[in-house]
């Protein structure tokens, strides 16, 4: 390759061939299968690994064209945790008046917010097929509780699973598309967690007679051809027999996070695992191992796929009892540092750069006025409620009340991971954060 101006050739600053070199130092080596041990075969279309959401949904939908199809699980049940979806269009944002957002516009948006690292034909035909993926979702439980706005009032038969709108109605101060940094109203969430629904969308999968599940089932090494095709997987079941499942039509990985793997989270995120920053999905499988470590990735790599560069860590910060509402912050030395008004993940980013990580929110007397004209930091717009208690947090000592001086005189900070915080409803809850020392929120006496 010749190159017009200067004499040498542009050389990289980091070489993936010479890293990837290095693979067997972050994902271990390659298992070696004994193919004189018993082996149970198991001939089958389609092998799902992983039984979290993706997982599910990837074997009800090959279950329901049809597709003899096996899903394994290294765990002893239905793995899911998130709870919030964004649906753009569609049967619920019809139902309230929220259809008119355009899709396009939201996928330049968050293009420009991935400084485009991600691929614009993914997310495009994500923002395209979320509603009817995710009305597809929920219709697995007709029972579900939808509720017309996010301060709802739910019937006690069901607390234990729900769907409420989140952002709605918008304070009528608000206007998103004015924002620098809009928040879409698209967001669906399920206050106590989706948890209770996945049995129903897996129930859905096996009514249809085609699918096959598999509990305490670890997936070992892909089998493949001698072309390289994925052709099948072997496994381990809970007693540490091998089994050998050969799939006609294709082999789906959906086994999430690799957090729990301190290798492959130094090699892969390597400023994140400098922080040190805790696991805070923690679960267990059947031998009482961790989950989230990768597995996904090293059955890849091991079969000579690659893995794409730049990930994007979901380390925003929440804030404080306050949220990130746009306050005045200032560091320990009483300096602002930063546009309050940036999202959560580069408020993060500000926050990591100053003295021990620590900084103070300030605010006055007006502050319930002010939150209605301030934007979606963290996704969720801000504004004040009766319903919410929040005198209770300056009982508990997370909000101190005092003049400015005094306040940065005191150092004052608290564990975020213990930082309790009251949602709309009036329960508390612990928000898992950030292995980082946030400082107490400190409302001024006077404006």
């Amino acid at each position: 390759m010749e190159h017009n101006v200067g004499t040498d050739p542009i050389r990289p600053v980091f070489s993936f061939c010479d890293e990837m070199e290095e693979t067997a130092s972050w994902t271990g080596d390659v298992p070696e299968i004994d193919l004189t041990e018993a082996v149970q075969n198991i001939q089958t279309d389609v092998v799902v690994i992983g039984a979290g959401l993706a997982g599910i949904s990837a074997a009800r939908a090959a279950a329901e064209r049809g597709a003899e199809t096996v899903l394994i699980e290294k765990t002893e049940k239905p793995q899911g945790r998130g709870r919030d979806f964004a649906v753009i269009g569609g049967a619920l944002q019809e139902r309230l008046g929220r259809n008119d957002i355009s899709i396009d516009e939201v996928v330049d948006c968050l293009m420009d917010q991935s400084l485009y690292h991600a691929k614009r034909q993914i997310i495009k035909r994500w923002a395209e097929e979320c509603a009817d993926a995710f009305d597809w979702y929920i219709s697995s439980c007709p029972e579900l509780y939808i509720a017309d706005h996010t301060r709802a009032d739910i019937p006690d038969e069901h607390k234990d699973l729900f769907l409420v709108p989140a952002r709605y109605p918008i304070p009528e101060e608000y206007d998103y598309r004015s924002e620098k940094h809009p928040v879409y109203p698209v967001t669906f969430t399920f206050p106590a967690g989706q948890g209770r629904l996945l049995p129903f969308h897996l129930q859905r999968g096996l009514e249809t007679g085609h699918l096959t599940v598999m509990f305490s089932t670890t997936a070992v090494r892909l089998i493949q051809d001698q072309d390289g095709k994925v052709t099948g997987v072997y496994a381990r079941d809970e007693q540490g027999g091998l089994l050998r499942f050969d799939a006609g039509s294709g082999v789906v990985l959906a086994t999430g996070d690799y957090a729990n793997d301190p290798k492959m989270l130094k090699h892969l995120n390597p400023a994140l695992a400098a922080r040190k920053i805790g696991t805070i999905w923690t679960g267990f499988d059947s031998r009482n191992n961790p989950t989230n470590t990768g597995d996904g990735i090293q059955l890849g790599i091991w079969a000579g796929a690659d893995v794409q560069w730049d990930p994007a860590p979901m380390l925003p910060n929440i804030g404080s009892v306050m949220g990130n509402g746009a306050f005045l912050l200032l560091n320990q030395k009483g300096e602002r540092f930063c546009n309050e008004e940036c999202l959560g993940d580069e408020l993060e980013n500000q926050i990591e750069m100053q003295l021990e990580m620590v900084c103070y929110q300030l605010f006055d007397s007006k502050w319930k006025e002010q939150l209605a004209y301030m934007p979606a930091a963290h996704g969720t717009k801000c504004y004040y409620s009766d319903d919410i208690p929040f005198n209770n947090s300056v009982s508990k000592n997370y909000v101190s009340e005092g003049d400015l001086q005094t306040a940065l005189a005191s150092g004052k900070t608290i564990d975020v991971l213990s930082m309790a915080v009251a949602d709309a409803k009036g329960y508390q809850m612990v928000w898992p954060r950030r292995l980082l020392r946030m400082p107490l929120p400190l409302p001024l006496a006077t404006p």
